[in-house]
């Protein structure tokens, strides 16, 4: 329950670090900085080090007058569709490795409706390190019904043409910039009005949000809410299986509703802390690089660690459309060796990973390797289909028994069943099929970036 967002790992232009650290070796480019020779870098270096090298168009860099266009080029043959090669600056490479951004201190989701609700609000449990949104009052659950005195009605309404809107949205709280202000007026879920007004500021936020344990019948549950891989992950996790040992947890709740994913290291971290006593030296994960460097393909294996669980009965990861990269890595990596579960709605679908490359005050992360567990699984690029369909039910507050998603997961660890479906189940499904055109229409770089 302590600090920060974060992701990913970085190399540079001359040598290489993986997620995770311990690779090295020479990338590509000439280093001339106009947009064609930066399109000559972009290129280069995907023939090198992209998954799907083969099914590369043979763009023209001089073509281009946009590196993105240029890279949209170059991947728009490949299937599966790309969704996660992208390029960024080195700056919010930079903000995103040190989990700090300019922003207010919350996620939000567009339902159907137009009901624009703030999904989760960055402070908002005691242990976490508080934002101007937790600051304000803001909770899970509020709808935001006007932002700057605009209904969100009709900012939806009047959204450019093709255009969604999530982006309508985001654009009215205003560019990702310290010092803009931004008042919304909002219901709570009882019906009360408000309105606060909040100054954009940088933020750093917990991880782990929270954690809570569950006594079902006699088996002791742990329930950890977890929002990001990242460097602080490390002592977070830490203190929380800490305490998960201490009350006998032998069975847990993995929260990653929203969790883009990150760090290998901490992906690996979390297996280890998982299974890692259970099974010691079984394989977790393998990657799998393209046949340029197959020599990088490695295999990691479980080792435990000074708070690793002893026992592991049941193991359930709730999981949204928003649950992706590392969190459907540890997910896919549990199933060989745990009854393993999953609950919610279909997670976004990446089983792959990237290096990122530097170059002229910008990063190139292309797809690099892709994610193998121990029965040989990959290729989830559809997702995890939740073995409970279950709602995100906002109306709840993260840790309470009564939330859908959490209540589907504390049921399927008691009784090893999903509960019996009631007469809501079509609506359900309509909602989540809705929900998930909306982020499989997002490339990753998108996902990771939609905190306000």
């Amino acid at each position: 329950m302590k600090r920060i967002v974060g992701l990913i790992c970085t190399v540079g232009l001359l040598a290489l670090a993986g997620c995770g650290g311990g690779s090295s070796g020479s990338a590509v480019g000439s280093g001339e900085c106009s947009v064609g020779g930066q399109n000559a870098t972009i290129k280069a270096t995907m023939q090198e080090w992209y998954l799907f090298d083969d099914q590369l168009r043979d763009s023209d860099p001089l073509a281009f007058d946009d590196i993105n266009v240029f890279l949209d080029d170059m991947v728009a043959d490949v299937i599966p569709t790309d969704r996660f090669s992208y390029v960024w600056s080195q700056q919010e490479e930079d903000e995103f490795q040190s989990a700090s951004y300019a922003g207010m201190g919350f996620s939000f989701q567009v339902l159907p409706g137009n009901d624009v609700r703030l999904m989760q609000v960055f402070g908002e449990f005691p242990d976490e390190l508080q934002t101007p949104a937790s600051t304000a009052g803001l909770k899970r659950g509020l709808r935001i019904t006007a932002i700057d005195g605009v209904s969100t009605d009709d900012i939806i309404a009047n959204r450019p043409a093709g255009t969604t809107e999530v982006s309508a949205i985001s654009d009215a709280f205003g560019p990702r910039d310290l010092g803009v202000t931004v008042q919304l007026d909002y219901v709570d879920p009882q019906g009360v009005t408000g309105s606060a007004t909040m100054t954009k500021e940088y933020i750093q936020f917990s991880t782990v949000a929270l954690y809570d344990v569950f006594n079902l019948n006699g088996r002791i549950t742990g329930y950890l809410n977890f929002r990001s891989f990242a460097n602080p992950s490390f002592e977070e996790l830490r203190q929380a299986f800490l305490a998960f040992n201490a009350q006998g947890v032998t069975n847990l709740v993995v929260d990653v509703r929203y969790n883009g994913g990150g760090l290998v290291s901490v992906a690996e971290y979390l297996g280890n802390l998982l299974m890692g006593g259970v099974v010691p030296g079984n394989l977790f994960f393998q990657e799998v690089f393209n046949s340029q460097n197959a020599d990088r393909d490695f295999s990691t294996y479980f080792s435990a660690q000074t708070d690793s669980l002893p026992a592991l009965d049941r193991v359930v990861f709730i999981t949204t459309g928003g649950s992706a990269s590392a969190s459907e890595m540890v997910l896919n990596g549990m199933i060989p060796w745990v009854e393993t579960a999953s609950v919610g709605s279909t997670s976004y679908g990446k089983p792959v990973g990237s290096y990122g490359f530097t170059f002229c005050d910008q990063v190139l992360r292309p797809v690099t390797f892709k994610v193998v567990n121990g029965e040989g699984t990959s290729d989830y690029f559809d997702g995890f289909t939740p073995t409970c369909p279950a709602d995100d039910n906002p109306d709840y507050a993260f840790g309470d028994p009564a939330e859908d998603s959490l209540a589907a997961a504390l049921t399927w660890v008691e009784t090893g069943a999903c509960p019996v479906a009631g007469k809501g189940v079509p609506a359900l499904l309509s909602k989540q099929a809705l929900m998930q055109e909306q982020t499989r229409g997002m490339n990753y770089k998108d996902v990771v970036q939609s905190y306000q």
